[in-house]
């Protein structure tokens, strides 16, 4: 089984159920892409989680962050039962998340370089398939899953819905190969151009946030260079500071609001000021354990239904403040991963990409993203790895 884990080919097959490229993602007709995404992502959950709980248990220790990321998972999904909401689609997340987590570890243990090569390559070819859409439907392409919403067009655009994290993870992961490559000039053209690549399907997603945290991503690492700028290590003062962000955010006639209606023109972060006060408010009829998850999004405005575009509203509206209490829990502990690293360079690279893919779920409620909790599985593996750490 080791063997058949190490594979290259075997790895990126078992990556790639977990990251449908996003031009597949809105299409009701493209019912076979979707079932082989599906399938492959159950057959991949049952040999991870088989292998983990039987094959392997006698060796286990205790993963804390798995533990709470696990508890987190199953108060939504009672939740949801409770209120008889999507069931199914819980199962999903909850299955999802902890498998790749579960699976990310696991092949990192396996060789850490063929598995941050092969994960990048996953990736890569996902933003390849997005930079392609993008010039083929420069408009947004004719997806039919958006047609509940009549103002479609100006809230659609070029299928942008995932784009930010898809491409941080990829910029981040580019960094994290070099790491590891020979420093060879081919191979710092090659890692270039794969980042200029993710820098043009963020701007031409039309989507402002993904754009700018692309280039914050880039920014991060530059800056994270110098020896002595220890800044990029603390995951905790960055954590700090998205609170005092996020709490500001919140704020009416903020700062943000203002420098982002100056910088695209956009009042009111599009629409999403409107989101956020009708989603406190439905928080406040239910703030302890909040509503569960729902097919449809929480709130009918504009002609149809919609999330509440952040994550932590999201999150209140899920799981309510007991979801938001382990969610929080489970970022502590990776925080308290990351001071288990000693290569500053990957260290700083792990706390601002965490950071920044916070920073762009202030704009969106992916509560249960695949992004968010494979950085986290990456932080994991990483202070793990003793030869890392020497």
């Amino acid at each position: 089984m080791d063997k058949v884990f190490k594979n290259k080919i075997v790895m990126f097959i078992m990556i790639l159920f977990f990251f449908k490229p996003i031009c597949f993602q809105y299409f009701s007709n493209m019912q076979i892409v979707e079932d082989f995404f599906v399938f492959g992502k159950i057959f991949v959950s049952i040999i991870i989680i088989f292998h983990t709980a039987i094959l392997m248990y006698p060796k286990c220790r205790i993963n804390r962050l798995l533990i709470k990321v696990f508890l987190f998972e199953f108060w939504i999904f009672i939740v949801t039962i409770y209120f008889k909401g999507a069931i199914s689609r819980s199962i999903i997340d909850f299955v999802s998340t902890i498998t790749i987590m579960l699976m990310i570890i696991k092949l990192f243990r396996y060789d850490k370089i063929k598995f941050l090569s092969t994960f990048k390559n996953v990736l890569f070819t996902c933003v390849i398939c997005q930079l392609f859409s993008e010039i083929i439907w420069p408009n947004g392409m004719p997806a039919d899953l958006y047609k509940n919403n009549e103002y479609n067009p100006l809230f659609f655009m070029t299928l942008d819905n995932g784009t930010t994290n898809l491409v941080c993870l990829c910029i981040s992961l580019v960094f994290l190969n070099l790491i590891y490559s020979a420093k060879k000039r081919y191979i710092l053209l090659k890692s270039y151009f794969e980042i200029i690549i993710c820098l043009l399907t963020a701007l031409l997603s039309g989507s402002t946030t993904a754009f700018l945290c692309a280039c914050l991503i880039v920014l991060f690492y530059i800056l994270s260079k110098p020896k002595n700028f220890k800044i990029f290590e603390s995951g905790k003062f960055l954590f700090l500071c998205y609170i005092i962000v996020s709490i500001i955010l919140f704020c009416e006639n903020n700062i943000f609001s203002s420098l982002f209606e100056l910088l695209t023109g956009k009042e009111g972060f599009t629409g999403r000021s409107l989101l956020w006060s009708n989603s406190i408010q439905l928080i406040k009829k239910s703030p302890i354990i909040g509503y569960g998850m729902k097919n449809i999004g929480y709130l009918s405005v504009w002609g149809g239904y919609f999330s509440s575009h952040n994550i932590i509203l999201e999150m209140l509206l899920q799981g309510g403040i007991i979801a938001l209490i382990l969610w929080i829990s489970s970022l502590l502990d990776c925080f308290s991963c990351l001071k288990k690293i000693d290569n500053k360079m990957i260290k700083r690279i792990l706390v601002s990409t965490i950071f920044v893919i916070l920073i762009a779920f202030m704009m969106e409620a992916m509560v249960h993203s695949v992004y968010l909790f494979s950085v986290m599985a990456l932080i994991k593996a990483f202070s793990e790895v003793k030869e890392i750490n020497e």
